[in-house]
């Protein structure tokens, strides 16, 4: 999701305000894994006149932004249900499957 990525956020801002003319990246899956974000992204920064170049794909193309997006929301669909098969079989070990267990004694609780 883009909801919480300042970096992208302050991109985007800085795109509307026509700071520069491309944006540069290793593979489009830095920019969002998500069909939806992806798509969006690159919608508004065409509609800007600003280019998306991947490092090893070329110039970003609507063509280009479907194909990655499809591809990496559905690496990102199957690395979340491995991690989620992965954590049931913890639970079924008998193993936290969480973070650092955090425990509050009643002593430590104060009573008004």
């Amino acid at each position: 999701s883009v909801i919480g990525r300042d970096g992208l956020m302050q991109l985007m801002d800085a795109a509307r305000q026509q700071r520069f003319t491309v944006v540069i990246v290793e593979a489009l899956d830095r920019l969002s894994r998500d069909m939806e974000d992806l798509a969006g992204i690159h919608k508004r920064l065409s509609f800007q006149g600003i280019e998306i170049q991947a490092v090893h794909d070329g110039t970003a193309d609507s063509i280009l932004i479907g194909i990655r997006g499809l591809v990496g929301q559905m690496q990102r669909e199957d690395g979340a249900k491995k991690v989620r098969r992965g954590m049931a079989g913890v639970i079924r070990d008998g193993r936290h499957a969480g973070g650092a267990c955090l425990r509050i004694s009643s002593r430590s609780r104060q009573t008004r």
